[in-house]
């Protein structure tokens, strides 16, 4: 069932991920891993996992929808990145910024919760997306 107020991505894209999720959420509070983290283990998204000084944990995905060494495939990037944003709760009204953002509008932020988000979106680049828990 769909939770009003969040994005979603391709249907087929997390089916088997949301049992992970609850099962992996649990476990982290347990040990006081974010939730950032967390969807990073179970989504799978390239990029690198920052732990901050200040407590904060950042996420870094580049290239999101392009075609790298990594992903041989851009979907699989995008249903990854997917996977995260909506694991970490990202408002619809966000998700539609980013999906909607051009080379043109420069770098956008957004904030919800203990999230913040900033982003780019280049045709050739693809996404790059930085999502920090505070």
């Amino acid at each position: 069932m769909r939770s009003p107020g969040r994005a979603t991505a391709a249907p087929d894209a997390i089916p088997d991920v949301i049992p992970d999720v609850i099962s992996d959420g649990a476990a982290a509070a347990r040990r006081r891993e974010s939730l950032l983290t967390v969807m990073r283990k179970v989504c799978q998204p390239g990029g690198a996992l920052t732990d901050g000084s200040d407590g904060t944990v950042t996420l870094v995905l580049h290239d999101v929808g392009v075609k790298t060494d990594e992903f041989e495939d851009p979907t699989q990037e995008i249903n990854s990145a997917a996977c995260v944003l909506n694991g970490i709760g990202v408002p619809t009204k966000v998700a539609a910024r980013i999906g909607h953002t051009s080379a043109s509008a420069g770098r956008q932020h957004a904030a919800w919760g203990n999230f913040t988000v900033s982003w780019t979106a280049h045709p050739h680049d693809g996404l790059n997306l930085v999502i920090t828990e505070n």
